[in-house]
């Protein structure tokens, strides 16, 4: 019996280059982090398809890692706006902070 395919929980982002062209690609670990609107991570994309993960502040043992998956710095509204996108409405302390 077939089954239907099924879609996997995975970050897919689309990269420029200095030439112009853009990649995509799908990157499974950055694929488990949760947004924070200061995050606690920067996901760095290389153009050898390598992704280097670097916290931008210390990090506690057993504090969780996160990325922004939107700027900070925008406005509280349009934040949550292009955060919709992924179906939540942040509550991090940043947002708590701007209500």
């Amino acid at each position: 019996t077939r089954r239907p395919a099924t879609s996997s929980s995975t970050t897919s982002l689309v990269t420029p280059f200095k030439n112009g062209l853009r990649g995509a690609g799908i990157f499974v670990l950055l694929s488990t982090m949760n947004h924070d609107c200061q995050p606690s991570a920067e996901a760095i994309f290389t153009e050898s398809s390598t992704v280097i993960l670097r916290t931008t502040r210390p990090v506690k043992a057993g504090d969780p890692l996160t990325l922004g998956y939107v700027p900070g710095d925008l406005p509280l509204e349009e934040r949550r706006e292009k955060l919709s996108h992924w179906l939540f409405t942040c509550s991090c302390d940043l947002c708590k902070s701007e209500e």
